[in-house]
This record gives C-alpha cells, structure tokens and sequence, in this order.
C-alpha cells in the first residue's frame, strides 16, 4: 500500500513539473478569455500559484502561440504582483474565439494575434517586489533579462522564484557595460582593489507597457 501510494505521488511531480523558457510574448489582451468551446479544443499545460508575468515572459511548452492567465482574486497586487494560473497552447484562437472577462488575460507569441508587447510588467521577488526576470531553470535573477537591451541592472544576485535571495554583505562586482575610457578606468578600479567595474547608465526596467490593477495600461493585468 505504501509502495503504491509513493509510486503514485512521483508520478503525479513528475506530471506537473513543468519547465519555462524565457521567450516574452509577442501580443497581449486585457480583460479577455477563450470561450469555452475553444478551450475544449486545446491541448494545454498548467501551470498554478504564479505571477502574470511569469505567464507573458516564459513559454511553458514547444512552438507555443498562446496563453490564457486565470487571476486568482486572493492574490491579487502582492508586492505589486498577481498570482493565478497559466494555461498555455501551441494553437492561438481568433478575435472571434475570445471574450470579455476581467478575470482573465491572454497573451500571444509568434504575432498570432493582440496588442503589441508583453502587457505586463517583469517578473518580480516575490518577498520584495523588486523587478527581475527567469532564467530557462527557474532560477529568478534581479535586472535585466540578457539581450533585453538596457544596460542598467539592479543586482547581480539571484534567488530561486520561490524564495527571497538570502545572500548579503557580499555581492558580486557588477561587470562592465561600457567602452573607451569606460573600460580603462573600470581596469584602474580593479587594479586599486576596489573590485568595481563601471556600469554605464540607461532606462533600466523591463517591459513599459505595465499597467491597471498592478499593471500599467493593462486593465486586470498585474506585475
């Protein structure tokens, strides 16, 4: 009996784990969700307790087009972030196949369809709220995602999704962004022992298009 209830519980971990690659969506709609005779037709992946977010910067499956982001109204703006549960499908629906509803969002990938951008803001700590982005494992980093194209970044520390980064007192020396002269006196800071590089400065931030209950111009989407 035991023996059968330990295989059945690995079997289910094993069912729901499910892996995100960071690929921000392409388009988003506010305030929408398939019928449900659209959902009856696709062959999606779950994924529960996680920020808006994670739902519209990670894909959750290969060749994925579309998400839908069901809020969970307990967990609404928590540390400037909403919680629920992402659905995600390699097929995209069409403007006819999605309808009003201020508890859902969706977003899209490959230009097959919505408003352009992310519609939400980056992912955050959830501890702190402070703004960052998943690697393809999970883990979460503060900053800049790579290749997102802004050169400021909050920190070189990292923590898992989950929990806040428990590291202090000794952070990493942020690496040097910048060219020319930016470059030689970063190598002068390091050969004085003073283990900083210079970082030169930008707008920092991820996506902009955050907005409404927690996101900005986004109507139900929170960060």
């Amino acid at each position: 009996m035991i023996h059968s209830s330990v295989v059945a519980l690995c079997v289910f971990l094993l069912g729901a784990g499910v892996s995100a690659t960071l690929d921000p969506a392409t388009g988003y709609a506010s305030g929408k969700k398939p019928t449900d005779s659209w959902i009856a037709t696709a062959s999606a992946t779950s994924s529960s307790e996680i920020q808006a977010s994670e739902c519209s910067h990670n894909t959750r499956m290969s060749n994925q087009k579309f998400a839908w982001f069901k809020i969970d109204p307990s967990k609404v703006n928590q540390n400037g972030s909403t919680y629920g549960t992402c659905y995600a499908s390699n097929t995209a629906p069409d403007e006819s196949q999605l309808e009003s509803n201020s508890g859902y969002d969706v977003f899209f990938w490959q230009n097959s369809g919505g408003q352009s951008g992310t519609g939400t803001g980056p992912i955050k700590d959830p501890n702190t709220g402070k703004a960052g982005y998943e690697d393809n494992s999970g883990k979460f980093h503060l900053g800049n995602a790579p290749g997102d194209g802004n050169t400021q970044q909050e920190s070189t520390e990292t923590a898992t999704s989950a929990k806040p980064d428990t590291q202090s007192g000794n952070p990493n020396p942020s690496a040097d962004r910048s060219s020319g002269t930016g470059r030689k006196a970063a190598e002068k800071n390091r050969l004085n022992g003073t283990g900083l590089a210079k970082i030169s400065t930008g707008t920092g931030g991820a996506d902009s298009n955050s907005a409404g209950s927690g996101l900005a111009g986004m109507g139900s989407f929170q960060q």
